[in-house]
């Protein structure tokens, strides 16, 4: 079992009762034991809990359940996109799903109840959507879901809102979570910076959120002093219809390779769009890592999203987890923080080695 089936199984274990009565769990050999897995990987599979927010650790006592502020909630309004019935389900799933777990499951260990939504419940008949919200005290809902038909109900709400799934402010009076996109960028030019990387071909297509992550990353690159004479070329092309980047990555691969340029990386937008681009290189005989070198912005890998069978892009993660559980601890603390203050919280994101960049 790897350390991201073991997270999982554990998350799930937690939800049927798996901590003691004082909310403290198994030591880490007993978990090794229950899960058929090494005490290593019991170990990171704990530590990456305890990153999330869903799990704490106190030295010499052991590994408890988070135990949230008085929150005054009961019922959490949980609204997002439903996947399930669009093309390219599987990989909508796998990119926006984990941005929710972590969050239900505080939630829930808090004794919270979840209401499942999505955004159709919210654009039905006037009394029904007033209804809905009625038996709701607060609510976490992704920012797709904020649309002409939601936002006249959810503007008139007097309780909370969290708004996730986002990457740049929005001007609505909401409490936001989002990726902190500037400290992932920071740590990339760095990198760059040690390895002496000039000459950058930033591809992507023309979606809005990856066009914004395009100029964050310029931004940041320019503003570096050591990258102050590097050389940043872009290549744009149109978004594909019912794409999530990699038809778009397959063309944008097959362009650079009829350029013959030597770039000393590429920088892709998008996991997706690098998947893309990995798919035309590997038509050519051309190895990343060896003859060309790529960098992304998403780690689907890390959730397990794998379309090479293991990891191997060098990329920007937000982490959707982290993110999720900041939203839920937000929401557990809001009495003692005010409800009347709007909260803005950025979630740091990082850099990951791997092939494409060895």
């Amino acid at each position: 079992m790897k350390t991201l089936e073991l997270i999982a199984a554990i998350r799930k274990r937690i939800a049927e009762g798996y901590a003691e009565a004082n909310g403290r769990l198994p030591c880490i050999g007993k978990i090794a034991n229950d899960f058929s897995v090494s005490p290593m990987t019991a170990q990171k599979a704990v530590r990456a809990l305890v990153e999330a927010g869903v799990l704490t650790s106190t030295r010499r006592k052991g590994v408890f359940l988070k135990q949230p502020a008085v929150s005054g909630m009961t019922r959490v309004g949980i609204v997002s996109m439903n996947y399930t019935n669009c093309t390219s389900a599987a990989a909508y799933l796998s990119a926006f799903s984990s941005y929710l777990i972590s969050g239900v499951e505080i939630l829930k260990s808090a004794g919270i109840r979840i209401v499942r939504l999505d955004r159709d419940d919210l654009k039905g008949k006037p009394e029904q959507v007033r209804q809905i919200l009625e038996e709701l005290d607060s609510m976490i809902i992704t920012y797709g879901c904020l649309d002409n038909d939601t936002l006249p109900y959810l503007l008139s709400w007097k309780k909370p809102i969290v708004v996730i799934q986002h990457e740049e402010f929005c001007a609505f009076p909401f409490h936001q979570v989002i990726p902190d996109l500037e400290a992932g960028f920071a740590r990339l030019a760095l990198f760059f910076a040690e390895r002496k990387i000039h000459r950058i071909l930033v591809a992507t297509n023309r979606e809005p959120i990856h066009l914004a992550r395009v100029r964050i990353l310029k931004q940041m690159l320019n503003g570096f002093y050591a990258m102050r004479d590097c050389c940043i070329e872009t290549l744009e092309i149109p978004p594909c219809p019912s794409d999530l980047g990699r038809i778009a990555g397959q063309r944008l691969g097959e362009l650079i390779l009829k350029t013959e340029t030597p770039y000393d990386v590429i920088v892709t937008p998008s996991d997706f769009i690098a998947f893309g681009v990995i798919d035309s290189m590997a038509k050519c005989g051309k190895r990343f890592g060896a003859d060309y070198r790529l960098v992304s912005y998403d780690n689907l890998e890390a959730d397990s999203y794998l379309p090479f069978n293991e990891p191997v892009l060098t990329c920007i993660g937000k982490h959707p987890d982290r993110i999720s559980a900041t939203a839920a601890n937000l929401i557990l603390s809001l009495k003692s923080l005010g409800t009347e203050n709007r909260f803005l919280c950025k979630v740091p994101c990082d850099l990951t080695i791997r092939q494409t960049m060895t």
